[in-house]
């Protein structure tokens, strides 16, 4: 099974300069009503219009560039009363047409999974139903106008196909038309459990969570699966081409009981929480998820490490602070700026 972990014999965090960024340009705060729930999915395209969306209340914000909102979106008012959605992800095309990723059960064995789709005015189009259901996770857009879907669906499970792909294209009218992004079943098998549930049950939560996005050449890019290696597909035939082995930030963990004391350290997962990919560089945000025996069973630490484009070893890495912010998907903007999240300024920072 593929897993990229930190074990408690690491004890020293090795030194590292703090990530230091040639230019910095700082937005103006978003100006959010006290009735929206903090954002948990924020992405900036072309148009430097700023969407925030918050899918606990399925409700999108787009805002200027001077944080003022501009369009509110409540996608609640524009579905069935007596079927309950679940939203993901959302994509915005070139004509500021807004698509938001959701998935809903209308009968006890039948589950949907489609868009929720608006004008460039924030005025509600239709509910787009894909024709084959996939558990949609992340959403994007080929450069054809197809939508892209990552998740799993029951095709390997059900014993429908031998081959296992995480990566699904739709026409603009639903249509499926076909999968791609293999992994290997074997790869993800627990060694104790060796079934297709045990391995759908280990691979879920890794795709669920897996960052996806644009190279600044608008190529698209997934990482695979439990590692920390980001498979590139051609922009136009969407085939696999090159892939970029990263090697994970040097970092350990402090004293387990300086943390902890009502437990000790289980085990730490590294994970590669999001990606910024240009020409040049690569910059990644890890994140360290330690899990403990006994109370406050799971600490959080979070780091970013920076990459040239022809070398595996990271430049340089540290911690990410509340100054510093997570990376957030750029969409379609030319040049090489990365974008972070500042959620206690609640603004957007551009870090090159």
């Amino acid at each position: 099974m593929i897993a990229r972990r930190v074990t408690p014999l690491i004890l020293v965090l090795l030194a590292a300069a703090h990530l230091c960024m040639a230019e910095q340009e700082q937005f103006s705060p978003l100006q959010f009503p006290a009735s929206f729930e903090p954002p948990n999915i924020i992405k900036v395209f072309p148009s430097q219009y700023i969407y925030a969306f918050s899918t606990s209340q399925a409700r999108m914000l787009v805002f200027d560039v001077n944080g003022k909102p501009v369009r509110d979106l409540s996608v609640l008012e524009n579905r069935h009363m007596d079927v309950k959605y679940h939203f993901f992800d959302y994509h915005v095309d070139a004509q500021g047409r807004c698509y938001i990723l959701a998935i809903w059960r209308d009968a006890p064995q039948r589950t949907h999974s489609g868009l929720f789709i608006y004008d460039a005015e924030g005025k509600f189009e239709q509910l787009l139903v894909f024709g084959k259901h996939v558990d949609g996770r992340r959403l994007l857009m080929d450069a054809k106008g197809h939508f892209i879907v990552l998740g799993l669906n029951g095709d390997y499970y059900f014993g429908r196909t031998t081959r296992l792909f995480i990566l699904h294209r739709y026409n603009r009218a639903g249509d499926y038309l076909g999968s791609f992004f293999e992994v290997n079943p074997t790869d993800y098998m627990p060694p104790n459990a060796r079934s297709i549930s045990a391995m759908y049950a280990a691979l879920r939560p890794l795709v669920d969570r897996l960052p996806v996005g644009y190279e600044t050449n608008d190529r698209l890019f997934a990482v695979i699966p439990g590692t920390w290696n980001i498979q590139l597909f051609d922009a136009g035939s969407l085939q696999p081409r090159e892939v970029i082995n990263l090697q994970g930030p040097q970092v350990g963990m402090p004293d387990p009981a300086g943390l902890n004391p009502g437990g000790r350290l289980v085990a730490a997962d590294l994970n590669l929480h999001a990606v910024h990919i240009d020409s040049a560089s690569i910059i990644a945000d890890f994140i360290i998820s330690s899990r403990y025996e006994g109370p406050n069973t799971l600490i959080n630490r979070r780091f970013r490490a920076t990459y040239r484009r022809s070398d595996s070893f990271p430049l340089s890495t540290g911690p990410i602070t509340a100054d510093d912010g997570m990376l957030i998907q750029r969409v379609g903007i030319p040049g090489a700026k990365a974008y972070t999240y500042l959620p206690e300024k609640k603004r957007l920072q551009v870090l090159r």
